[in-house]
């Protein structure tokens, strides 16, 4: 995501001139409720549950499969009470019956953390707050033992939490940094996550890039490797894993989805699709990936274009599961 205080920046005239000048885009998807939702991060069960969350108010909304419309999971309200401060990066774990949420917090009263919600009522089930209070959990990855990886877009680094601790309350650990992933004041960093074939893919939205970690046998991070791209990104957020093994990425200060075919540590860049409003991230569900609108540079004026939008992008075959 887009960090609020710096929508005043020239980053913002540039993202809004993407805007105007992107062409119009197949309007396909899910119509989400609410004029203050700003929609952040969003997540799939195999059957096509998808829960989407609120950078704005917290509240995560749930669309069972076949239904038409999204109901509350976690509501939003008082930020002094209320469950999720802001509910970034959201990943589904069938297999512990957790949803995962990157609460960016509201410190000092609500530090940072994962927030590991039941699947069943939204209840809070586990707390992994992050290690000091100037951070923000961004988006999340799990690896194949089940280990979780959240990115801090404040600081250097992605935090881990093991397998056999998720459903224990404790602190999630530094686990990787890099001097090259630092961040200016009032700019977000490292973003969007994805784990593939023992390695975390992380871009850094303020410079750009594409980094990969790679996974120890012991679970530690190996020494981090900047991907060589053919072109840099522009202001990367979301990230998943394509069926072929490609990473498939959002560029939110383009308004578009794109794809980087990789041969070991250089990568293509091809455009997929383009004329979001103000994309965040997306979710691959059957032949497509579903794109949230989260219109973040609007979170200042209070003024997106209504009403906001899952809006569904039709891939290739060769890019989803069957």
């Amino acid at each position: 995501m887009t960090r609020c205080t710096v929508l005043a920046s020239s980053w913002l005239l540039a993202m809004t001139a993407a805007c105007a000048k992107s062409p119009s885009h197949d309007r396909a998807g899910f119509v989400l409720p609410g004029a203050d939702f700003f929609p952040e991060g969003i997540t799939t069960t195999r059957d096509g549950s998808f829960f989407v969350g609120s950078v704005r108010t917290g509240a995560i909304l749930r669309r069972g499969p076949g239904s038409r419309q999204f109901d509350v999971f976690v509501s939003g309200g008082d930020p002094a009470v209320r469950q999720v401060q802001t509910a970034e990066g959201l990943l589904v774990d069938e297999a512990s019956g957790v949803l995962w949420v990157c609460d960016g917090g509201a410190p000092p009263s609500h530090p940072s953390a994962v927030l590991g919600l039941s699947l069943q009522d939204g209840h809070t089930v586990v707390r992994h707050p992050f290690p000091e209070r100037e951070a923000f959990c961004n988006d999340l990855t799990m690896d194949d033992e089940g280990a979780l990886y959240a990115s801090d877009s404040f600081a250097p680094r992605i935090l881990r939490v093991a397998a056999l601790d998720k459903l224990v309350n404790a602190k999630a650990v530094v686990w990787a940094t890099d001097r090259r992933w630092e961040v200016m004041p009032g700019e977000y960093g490292l973003n969007g996550l994805a784990y593939l074939q023992g390695n975390v893919y992380a871009v850094h939205t303020q410079h750009n890039e594409l980094f990969r970690i790679p996974l120890t046998p012991q679970g530690t991070a190996g020494e981090s490797v900047a991907v060589s791209l053919d072109r840099p990104l522009t202001r990367p957020d979301g990230i998943e894993i394509a069926a072929d093994g490609s990473l498939l990425i959002v560029e939110s200060g383009a308004n578009r989805l794109v794809r980087a075919e990789l041969q070991g540590d250089r990568g293509a860049i091809s455009v997929l699709a383009t004329g979001f409003e103000g994309p965040t991230t997306f979710a691959l569900f059957a032949d497509s990936a579903w794109v949230v609108e989260g219109q973040l540079d609007h979170l200042a004026d209070q003024k997106p274009r209504l009403p906001f939008r899952i809006v569904r992008q039709v891939l290739d075959g060769a890019l989803v599961s069957p």
